[in-house]
């Protein structure tokens, strides 16, 4: 298209494009012959495919958009090319996972491992930094899952398709609180201890000034027990003071 072709007011191009009006009979059987195809596509793939996706999965569905959406708009391309692409694509990701399930370093290569994002309430930093995981992002998801401080963590993994998975402490001991910092408010009603713990990973202080897990110096105050249980001492007192 020419730059003198366009127009600001040529209202019939901005809604029409260049194609003529019968076009949009032909859309209309487009879209149905594509929304079938996509059905079936998504049927044979699994249930999998509507909810968290692996990374099979995603390019999957990504292919399967690409394939299909042009033959949605473009009057000059067949339906055909785009169900060849469909089945292509399902035929590919069935013989991948049906490899993937019999042979474990096949299925590593195809859709990656889990990692182990915090172990005994101490932050695995250089996992984070391989999944692209941020610290306040992974403190973040704790937050989501109502964990006040790392104490309470037995184990973070990220799955192979990004999702997390919380494996929590039956008697939490001392941790980093994941509470941000200028929320003071809420950090009060914390109970600290004289325990020394890093600031950027939650190891417990040694001897040494230096974190032994990630060689940083810059150290808090640990946090003692877990917010319910501080919460549920309140509520014992307060009714032992309405029995007196």
């Amino acid at each position: 298209m020419n730059q003198e072709d366009i127009n600001i007011d040529d209202w019939e191009r901005i809604l029409m494009g260049l194609v003529p009006p019968i076009f949009l009979i032909e859309v209309v059987f487009r879209i149905v012959f594509t929304f079938i195809v996509l059905l079936v596509a998504i049927r044979l793939l699994g249930n999998r495919l509507a909810l968290d996706m692996s990374r099979l999965e995603l390019v999957t569905k990504v292919t399967l958009a690409s394939a299909l959406g042009m033959s949605l708009q473009s009057p000059d391309s067949g339906l055909l090319p785009s169900l060849v692409v469909a089945i292509v694509a399902v035929v590919a990701a069935r013989i991948i996972s049906y490899f993937s399930s019999r042979h474990r370093k096949f299925e590593i290569f195809t859709q990656d491992s889990l990692s182990v994002l915090v172990e005994d309430d101490v932050m695995h930093r250089e996992n984070m930094s391989k999944n692209y995981i941020c610290r306040q992002r992974l403190l973040a998801q704790l937050r989501s899952n109502s964990i006040y401080h790392l104490g309470e963590v037995k184990r973070l993994y990220i799955e192979a398709n990004g999702s997390f998975t919380l494996i929590k402490c039956d008697n939490p001991g001392n941790g980093l609180s994941v509470i941000p910092e200028w929320d003071r408010e809420m950090r009060k009603e914390q109970k600290y201890t004289d325990q020394k713990v890093c600031s950027n990973c939650g190891k417990e202080k040694n001897n040494s000034d230096k974190c032994g897990n990630c060689n940083e110096s810059n150290w808090e105050n640990a946090v003692a027990g877990s917010v319910k249980e501080k919460q549920n001492e309140n509520k014992v007192d307060e009714s032992a003071l309405e029995l007196h």
